[in-house]
């Protein structure tokens, strides 16, 4: 071999690497910069970056083009450097236009979307999977196939996608429960915060299973402490009726207050309750009627009749004026969120 050819062998070598770490260096800064909600700097950033070969930084350019603030979002511009980054058999890239292409944006079709979500699913991307099995349960744009959503529902869980797992449990439900409890407990198991509400509920409720009211508040709590408000409703009230088997850290005012702020109609319900009643808290008319209200109607006959009873009480103390300025306050809150 001639000293010049191995000369240029490592001057290549040598530019490679040095391309791959310009490459890393720019792709990191832009990853940082979209943390921050730089978009700019991002766009700047991760267009060096993919200037010195690296396709994550297209995936991140698609990426802020289609989820950023109006001034910047272009879905034309996104599925350009998705479809770049996908031309690469880029997995994420594949899903992201699968994604699009269900929403029919950037002239993407449905069938395009069974394209490039089959193909990130044969590369193993479990949420691609997901999509899929979502897509043959509901026959769209294509013939409903429940084995097939099925099959693909267990590879995403059998490629740990706790999504899928909670989904398969699902799908046993109304079947089989104890199947049902089985994926909705390893769902749970590995964070899944729904999952762990409904293996909560079924334990405490004894749905077709054995009741476990030891299990059922460990779940349960586990869904209320990261903040899931029906979980924090009902966990409130297994303290409230003294099931827990284990004196809680917290009383159940403070979960009741918590789902209750946190949107939940139950919730809402019991802290209005307690409020009227004194029961952990300074017991305040006002503030009772108010999640009353807010509680609304749930369809659920025994609830609706207490809810009346109790309504009809507090109606019975408070002013018509206090009445009118509660409702009012509502109303308007509810025309804001809308």
């Amino acid at each position: 071999m001639s000293s010049a050819y191995s000369l240029d062998v490592n001057s290549e070598i040598k530019s490679i690497s040095q391309n791959q770490t310009e490459a890393e260096k720019y792709y990191r800064l832009s990853l940082k910069a979209y943390e921050n909600k730089d978009n700019i700097q991002a766009i700047e950033l991760a267009k060096q970056s993919y200037g010195y070969g690296s396709v994550e930084s297209a995936v991140i350019l698609g990426e802020i083009f289609r989820k950023s603030n109006p001034s910047i979002r272009s879905l034309k511009e996104s599925k350009k450097w998705y479809l770049l980054a996908a031309n690469a058999n880029n997995s994420e890239a594949l899903m992201a236009l699968g994604e699009m292409a269900l929403l029919k944006q950037a002239g993407l079709t449905i069938n395009d979307a069974l394209i490039y979500l089959t193909k990130a699913s044969d590369m193993g991307h479990t949420d691609a999977m997901v999509a899929l099995s979502e897509i043959y349960l509901k026959g769209i744009g294509v013939d409903i196939d429940r084995p097939l959503s099925l099959n693909f529902l267990h590879k995403a869980s059998n490629g740990f996608n706790n999504e899928a797992t909670k989904l398969l449990g699902d799908r046993f439900i109304n079947i089989d429960a104890d199947k049902a409890l089985k994926f909705y407990e390893l769902a749970a198991n590995a964070g899944h915060i729904e999952a762990a509400y409904i293996t909560g509920i079924m334990y405490a409720e004894g749905l077709n299973i054995l009741p476990n009211i030891t299990k059922a508040s460990s779940y349960l709590k586990q869904s209320a402490d990261a903040n899931y408000p029906a979980a924090q409703a009902d966990y409130g009230l297994l303290i409230y009726q003294n099931k827990t088997k284990s004196a809680p850290d917290k009383g159940h005012s403070h979960w009741f207050k918590k789902a209750a702020y946190g949107g939940d109609k139950e919730g809402q319900f019991l802290y209005a309750f307690i409020l009227a009643k004194g029961e952990g808290v300074q017991r305040n008319f006002q503030d009772s009627y108010y999640w009353l209200i807010k509680s609304g109607k749930s369809g659920n006959s025994s609830y609706d009749r207490d809810r009346e009873k109790l309504q009809s009480s507090l109606e019975s103390i408070l002013s018509n004026i206090e009445i009118q300025k509660i409702k009012t306050l509502i109303s308007q809150e509810e025309a804001i969120d809308k």
